[in-house]
C-alpha cells in the first residue's frame, strides 16, 4: 500500500461538500443545481449492501446524475443475474436478482432483462466432412459501450475523491486517457489476460483500494512509480463482471499491454470464431485485495 494512502472509516459514509460535479466539472448554480449522489449507487447493488458499508457521497449536476443513473440501472440488473443453471444461494439476493429481471430493460434487446437470454447457432463441417449445427443459449448481455462509460464514471468519481481540495471544495480530474483492455464475466476470470494483468500490475504502488457494499464493488487503483504517467485500475461489479485497463499516458501504457498474454481463439469459420471460458481459483485470484469487506480503505 502506498504510503500516501488514507484509511477511511469502515462503516460509515463520506460526504463531500463539492461546488464542481466530480463528473463534468461544472460548477454549482442556480442555473445548475446539484444533486445528492452516491457514486456507488445504492440501487446499483443488492438492496441494503451499502447499509453498514463504507460509501462515497458526492453533489453532482442533473445531466450527470441522470446519465449514471440510467447506465446503472440494466447493468445492475444484468451483473445481479446468477450464471445460466445456477440460482443464488442466498434466498435474498434470489429474490433482489428475479425483482430486477422483471423491472429493468436491457438496452441491448429493449426487452426486459428476464426476458433477454440469447439464442444462437453456428454451422459448419467438422474436420471438413460432417455438417453439424451447434445451438447456444448465453445470459442477458451488456454493452460494451455502457459498460466502459460506467466504469470511467466510477473511476472518476473515486479520483475525484482522492485530489479533493477540501479548502477549495473540488476535486482533480482523472489523468490523460482512459483505456480498457479487457471485461469478463465471473466464469471466465481465469483467462490469460486478466491473469497476466494481475501479475504485471502487482508490484506498482497502489493508490486506491476499495471494497465497499458488503464486498459487491471493488476497484483498485495502481500507479507504474509514485511519479509515472501511467495507472492501473480493476473494476468488480456485483461479483459478477470485472473491467480492467489503463488511463494516463497510453502511448507509455501501450508498451504494458503488448506484454499481456492474447487470447487464444479457435477459428470455426471465416465469420466465427469460439473460446473456452476459464474460471479462476480463490487461490490464483490476486487481481484485488483480500481483506475483509469491512475493511475498506483508500
Amino acid at each position: 500500500m502506498s504510503p500516501s494512502m488514507n484509511v477511511l472509516p469502515p462503516n460509515r459514509a463520506v460526504r463531500l461538500d463539492n461546488h464542481t460535479c466530480p463528473y463534468c466539472g461544472n460548477e454549482k448554480s442556480e442555473e445548475n443545481p446539484f444533486t445528492v449522489e452516491h457514486v456507488v449507487g445504492r440501487r446499483f447493488v443488492p438492496k441494503g449492501a451499502l447499509d453498514k458499508s463504507w460509501a462515497l457521497i458526492v453533489k453532482a449536476c442533473l445531466p450527470c446524475n441522470n446519465k449514471k443513473s440510467d447506465l446503472e440501472d440494466d447493468i445492475s440488473a444484468i451483473t445481479l443475474q446468477p450464471n445460466l443453471g445456477e440460482k443464488h444461494a442466498d434466498p435474498l439476493l434470489h429474490a433482489e436478482a428475479m425483482r430486477k429481471a422483471k423491472g429493468s430493460v436491457s438496452r441491448r434487446t429493449r426487452k426486459m432483462v428476464g426476458e433477454s437470454h440469447e439464442e444462437g447457432s453456428i454451422e459448419g463441417k467438422m474436420m471438413s466432412r460432417v455438417d453439424v449445427k451447434f445451438g447456444f443459449v448465453s445470459p442477458p448481455q451488456l454493452i460494451e459501450k455502457r459498460v466502459h462509460e460506467l466504469a470511467q464514471m466510477h473511476l472518476q468519481g473515486f479520483f475525484y475523491l482522492m485530489s479533493y481540495n477540501k479548502a477549495e471544495r473540488r476535486g482533480g480530474f482523472l489523468p490523460g486517457t482512459v483505456g480498457f483492455v479487457a471485461n469478463a464475466n465471473r466464469p471466465d476470470w481465469g483467462n490469460p489476460l486478466l491473469l497476466g494483468f494481475a501479475e504485471k500490475t502487482a508490484s506498482w504502488p497502489q493508490q486506491l483500494d476499495c471494497i465497499c457494499a458488503s464486498g459487491f464493488f471493488k476497484m483498485a487503483m495502481r500507479r507504474e512509480t509514485e511519479e509515472s504517467t501511467v495507472w492501473s485500475f480493476a473494476i468488480e461489479w456485483n461479483t459478477a463482471h470485472r473491467i480492467i485497463g489503463f488511463f494516463g499516458d497510453l502511448d507509455q501504457a501501450q508498451v504494458h499491454v503488448n506484454a499481456l498474454p492474447e487470447l487464444q481463439w479457435t477459428r470455426w469459420d471465416a465469420t466465427s470464431r469460439y473460446r473456452m471460458e476459464v474460471p479462476i481459483e480463490p487461490e490464483n485470484d490476486t487481481l484485488f485485495s483480500n481483506r475483509l469487506p469491512n475493511e475498506e480503505s483508500q
